[in-house]
Formats: C-alpha cells, sequence, structure tokens
C-alpha cells in the first residue's frame, strides 16, 4: 500500500513513480521469501506500508523505547544519566553484548548502558535498564506515541517467561513513530535528540539496511539504524539521510525458514532505499 503525499505540479509524478518503483523492488524482495513481515518506507514522497501494522516479535527493536524512555526520565529530572553503576552487581546475561563476557569492569554509566544497549545490543545492559526505568514506564512511553503494537513483556534472555507466553512485540509502523520522535520529535530537547541520533549513528552492526550503502560518501550524508534478531527473526530499522532528502525505514521478518535469507533480503531493500535516494 502506497500513500502518495506529493502535490507539487511536475515534481510530483516523477516522486510518485519512484515511489512505485520501490514499492514495485521491495515486493520483488520479499516475494519467495518464507514467513511473515512488517515493512515501512515513509519518504518524503510518500510512505510505502505493506502490511506495516502487523504485530511481530520485536527481538532487540524494543531497545528503542527503552532508549527514548531512558532520555525521557533524565529531562524529567528522575535519573541522571552519569550516575555509576556497580556492573558487578548486574546479572550478566547471554546473547548479543559484551558486558556479559568481560572478566572484570567495576562500573559504568547509565549513559554507558544506554550506548551499548544500541550499538552492540548488549542484553545485560538492557535488563539492568529496564530494572531502573520500570516495565510499566516504558510501555507508557509506547502508549504515549501511539504505537499500539509495541509491548515490553519480558526482560531479554528470559525464555522462562517466552515459553508462559510473554513475548516482546512491535510493528513496523510503530517503529517508524519511535525513529521519528527521536528525529524531530518536539517532546524532547534538541540536545537530547541530537544525543540520541548519535547513539544510533554508532551502530556496529550494519550488515542489513546499511550492507551496500556506501558509508565514506563525501555527499551529505547520514545513518542510525537498530537491528533486531532471534531465531526466525530478521530486523532493521533506519534513519537515512543524504541530499537533502531523508528516509525512515523498519523492515522486519519473522518466521523463516533460515536467519540468512532475511538478512539478505533486508541488505537488498536498503540498496533498493539507497538508489531511491540518490
Amino acid at each position: 500500500m502506497r500513500k502518495n503525499t506529493v502535490n507539487q505540479e511536475g515534481t510530483g509524478k516523477s516522486s510518485e513513480v519512484k515511489l512505485f518503483q520501490l514499492e514495485s523492488e521491495i515486493k520483488t524482495i520479499i516475494k519467495e521469501l518464507p514467513g511473515d513481515y512488517s515493512i515501512v518506507i515513509e519518504t518524503l514522497e510518500g510512505t510505502i506500508s505493506l502490511k506495516g501494522e502487523n504485530q511481530l516479535p520485536a527481538a532487540s527493536l524494543i531497545k528503542l523505547p527503552i532508549m527514548i524512555e531512558a532520555f525521557r526520565q533524565s529531562e524529567a529530572n528522575i535519573i541522571d544519566l552519569d550516575e555509576i553503576v556497580d556492573v558487578s552487581t548486574v546479572k550478566k546475561v547471554g546473547g548479543a553484548g559484551i558486558l556479559a563476557r568481560l572478566s572484570s569492569i567495576a562500573s559504568l554509566t547509565i549513559r554507558d548502558l544506554l550506548t551499548l544497549m544500541i550499538i552492540v545490543s548488549d542484553n545485560t545492559a538492557t535488563n539492568e535498564l529496564i530494572d531502573r526505568l520500570s516495565t510499566d514506564k516504558i510501555n507508557n512511553l509506547c502508549r504515549a506515541y501511539n504505537c499500539q503494537s509495541t509491548r515490553l513483556q519480558r526482560k531479554l534472555m528470559d525464555f522462562e517467561a517466552l515459553k508462559n507466553g510473554k513475548d516482546n512485540l512491535t510493528s513496523s509502523k510503530d517503529v517508524v513513530k519511535l525513529l521519528k520522535g527521536i528525529d524531530t520529535g518536539q517532546d524532547y530537547s534538541k540536545r537530547t535528540r541530537k544525543e540520541m541520533l548519535s547513539i544510533l549513528s554508532e551502530q556496529q552492526f550494519l550488515d542489513k539496511l546499511p550492507a551496500f550503502i556506501p558509508q565514506d560518501s563525501t555527499e551529505e550524508f547520514f545513518m542510525a539504524n537498530k537491528t533486531g534478531e532471534l531465531p526466525g527473526v530478521e530486523h532493521d530499522a533506519a534513519i537515512i539521510k543524504s541530499n537533502g532528502k531523508h528516509v525512515y525505514a523498519c523492515v522486519m521478518f519473522a518466521n523463516l525458514y533460515e536467519n540468512k535469507e532475511g538478512k539478505v533480503a533486508i541488505s537488498e531493500i536498503g540498496r533498493a532505499i539507497w538508489e531511491f535516494l540518490k
């Protein structure tokens, strides 16, 4: 489904054609892919939504509202991002990240935990932040953003909760709302938005949407993304800006036979988005 927002005579038709071509290319990329998907690509020219409201396991995309809630509480003077956390007392969990693998580290700040949660998707840092921020407040933030499909219902690596039917959920439509809030939302100061964008732009996992986008481009360029993955699940969400244009994109796949198929498809969608922006 395409929602055209271009009304300018002359440029509108060309922009609509390019958007149609992008949508067609994405449909071709995912045509033979098994499983479920949820895709939203929002551009200045219009929005592509392919099952955009489809609710799927969030995997590490749930870390986006956690980051936003942390900065909300910082602006409200509820928490201090420079507060020192005794990491030696924090419960370590497996999966993505580095804290569980370090032999000894005495302390980090809450800001450090946020950075690790985003740029290397650290699950131990994430769970500590959930404890400090509270699940209810993170879910309240999702409701404030009108993210109707997004729920934080368990900590990361809590397989017992997962067996009992509790999973973290979201949709690409919701994730794009969160990306726009980080980038241009008026609920936070310019300084706060800049810091959130800076953390996202330091993402270390660049093998999905950014895979075929030249990071050393000499053009006016900005890329910030957050990935997510579980067995059978591959996601990526990104803010991409180039030459006065921008895209908010979220691509989610679930119930895949092989994760590699989803990762390849997301990288090809990233290539198509970059061609659209050029």
